[in-house]
């Protein structure tokens, strides 16, 4: 039981190219992406916009923790899981938080809890009829007492297999630093960092679009969004087994734990063959590769992440993580 998967959004370039698991519907509002937490990007949802993590393995036991920055003054929902629907931010008169099964209000936290600022929520649920439970922490602070059990969470759903969050009509607020758990470990506020190559690593065997193979990473080294330059600096191959990888930055200072490393390119193929490429991670003089995927003729997102070093088979450290090599691999 662990973590699932997260998303921090600094280098998602459009959600719907990043993930086949996440489906972004656009409404009538803004763009996503707005400013992180802690710098880089968001998830900005505006005027009906809906991002929904599909692909769940059917858990009738999970947890959800994200940040969120709410600036509203009118009641809206947040997000749904299954039959839970965490909503109604009443920012204009008592300011709290609502838990719902469709209509029935199980949770209502104390008055004034919201402010206009960044907040990180926990959500823990185990769905059932009559023995179900949930758990919510408000900036680390257990705001339900302890895991409530003994309830109904199910209507429709006996398990969860999708989750989304969505913005109202005339709603906008930004998500940041999102993830999804199979079990009820408190895990508490994670911070998601988005690490950019900086230097050259092991190998070096892409042609740059600068028509060499010196200093690859300067051509890879793009921050997400509206930042990514796509065909104008690039690395390439067409050459089976040939593997480009960057020395990458440092990590933010880390007070605790690293949960989890997540090794992602964005790619496309140029020609009318079959391509296939694979994430790469460095870890103590081995490298390790992701499942082999299809290439497209537009860009799109490859991503593995690992919960423990695979070179040691323990928790990443942070010295660990700063020594890593990230890239990929022509696999077919």
């Amino acid at each position: 039981m662990s973590i699932l998967d997260w998303e921090g959004f600094d280098q998602v370039v459009t959600l719907e190219s990043e993930n086949p698991n996440y489906v972004y519907v656009a409404g009538g509002g803004a763009t996503t992406g707005g400013g992180g937490r802690f710098g880089g990007r968001t998830l900005l949802l505006s005027d009906s916009d809906t991002w929904t993590v599909t692909g769940l393995a059917s858990l009738t036991t999970f947890g959800i923790g994200f940040a969120i920055l709410d600036s509203e003054t009118t009641d809206h929902t947040i997000g749904t899981w299954g039959d839970l629907t965490l909503s109604r931010l009443n920012h204009s008169t008592t300011q709290n938080l609502v838990l719902k099964r469709g209509a029935t209000t199980l949770f209502t936290s104390a008055n004034g809890l919201w402010t206009p600022t960044w907040h990180h929520i926990v959500f823990h649920c185990t769905i059932h009829g009559s023995t179900g439970s949930y758990r919510i922490w408000f900036d680390n602070v257990d705001i339900t007492g302890g895991l409530v059990t003994g309830v109904d969470t199910s209507d429709s759903f006996a398990s969860l297999t999708q989750f989304n969050f969505s913005a109202g009509n005339t709603i906008q607020f930004d998500v940041d630093d999102v993830y999804w758990q199979d079990d009820l470990t408190y895990r508490g506020e994670l911070r998601i960092a988005s690490l950019l190559p900086n230097g050259n690593g092991n190998s070096s065997q892409f042609t740059g679009s600068d028509g060499n193979s010196t200093d690859n990473y300067l051509l890879v080294d793009d921050p997400g969004g509206n930042n990514v330059d796509d065909d104008t600096t690039y690395v390439g191959s067409s050459t089976v087994g040939h593997i480009d990888s960057y020395a990458m930055g440092n990590l933010p200072s880390v007070s605790a734990r690293v949960e989890g490393v997540l090794a992602r390119f964005r790619a496309r193929k140029t020609d009318a063959g079959a391509r296939n490429g694979q994430t790469l991670l460095r870890s103590g003089g081995t490298n390790y590769v992701g499942t082999s995927q299809p290439e497209l003729s537009t860009y799109f997102g490859h991503r593995k992440n690992y919960l423990v070093d695979p070179n040691t088979g323990v928790a990443f450290t942070e010295s660990g993580v700063n020594a890593l090599e990230a890239g990929q691999k022509v696999a077919a």
